[in-house]
């Protein structure tokens, strides 16, 4: 379940805990740090060799870029694009989606690069 699903089984009473990206504060809940973990770019097998081996977020300077929807995804929308308009970067976003799945099969279509979590080299 994503986050703001998440949240609603709890309020509910469908669910005694969740895993979930930190949220804003929400009365009612215990939050404990459980992890974190780093943001990895996803780019196409067939582009590896036009990138460099450790890239910059330089280097997503109008690039096609799959980003985080502002509304169903909106932790790492806000995240994504905090470190993009602290570098002054302006990649040329031709999609927003919600899932990181989607996100990856786009990725991996040759629609553009994304940055995802680092545990998103597992998924299938």
């Amino acid at each position: 379940m994503v986050t703001s699903a998440q949240l609603e089984a709890l309020d509910s009473g469908q669910l005694d805990v969740g895993l979930m990206r930190p949220h804003p504060p929400r009365g009612g809940f215990e939050t404990v740090l459980f992890g974190r973990e780093a943001l990895m770019l996803a780019i196409p097998h067939k582009d590896a060799k036009q990138w460099p081996t450790e890239p910059t977020l330089s280097c997503l300077q109008g690039r096609s870029f799959i980003g985080y929807s502002p509304y169903e995804a909106n932790y790492f929308y806000q995240l994504v694009q905090g470190y993009l308009d602290r570098d002054g970067v302006k990649p040329d976003t031709v999609y927003y989606v919600p899932q990181i799945h989607t996100m990856l099969a786009l990725v991996e279509a040759g629609v553009g690069v994304a940055l995802t979590p680092e545990t998103s080299q597992s998924f299938p």
